[in-house]
């Protein structure tokens, strides 16, 4: 707890009876109870430098309501945008991971539509590259499409919750933070 004579400015009258204040505030911490005199005169400084110390206190009460005041509008006009700022990352972070399934699917279609293409090159390879290679032919497309079906399909709510039910996905977002 700061002492009493914190408050006392140079200016205020009675400022020299700060370091009677201060022997006062040292001899109740050493003995448990300060000289009557000491006391009585810290009183008289207060009691005469109680306009100033009041108003200080209401100047530093009126900062504060001021700073609650500008708290408040930014609050108030900023919560808006962060409601939408975070209806728009769930979007996107669902989004992303529907874009990489897709990249999965478009992987399979072009490596089925260019072995299609290549397919007779393919058949007449010698033995060993063109087993390999005809088993790649089949087997990557089928991996890339389940693969990318997967993603898509895992994901898509996750996409579409935050753009189709903004309130469901902001009580969803939030209750997780509270747990």
């Amino acid at each position: 707890m700061p002492h009493p004579c914190a408050l006392i400015e140079e200016g205020m009258q009675g400022f020299e009876a700060c370091e009677l204040g201060k022997a006062a505030y040292a001899a109740d911490k050493v003995l448990g109870k300060a000289p009557a005199e000491a006391v009585a005169s810290l009183k008289e400084v207060l009691i005469a430098n109680a306009p100033a110390i009041t108003e200080r206190l209401n100047a530093a009460m009126a900062k504060i309501g001021e700073w609650v005041e500008q708290a408040e509008g930014f609050a108030t006009e900023q919560t808006p945008l962060l409601v939408k700022e975070i209806v728009w990352w769930g979007a996107a972070d669902g989004g992303y991971w529907v874009a990489f399934g897709v990249l999965f699917l478009t992987i399979a279609f072009l490596w089925s539509f260019f072995c299609y293409k290549r397919w007779e090159v393919i058949r007449e390879m010698p033995h060993d590259a063109g087993e390999a290679m005809r088993f790649f032919a089949f087997a990557v497309p089928i991996l890339t499409a389940i693969l990318g079906f997967l993603f898509v399909m895992v994901n898509i709510m996750s996409m579409l919750k935050p753009l189709v039910a903004p309130r469901l996905y902001l009580i969803e977002y939030f209750r997780a933070l509270t747990r």
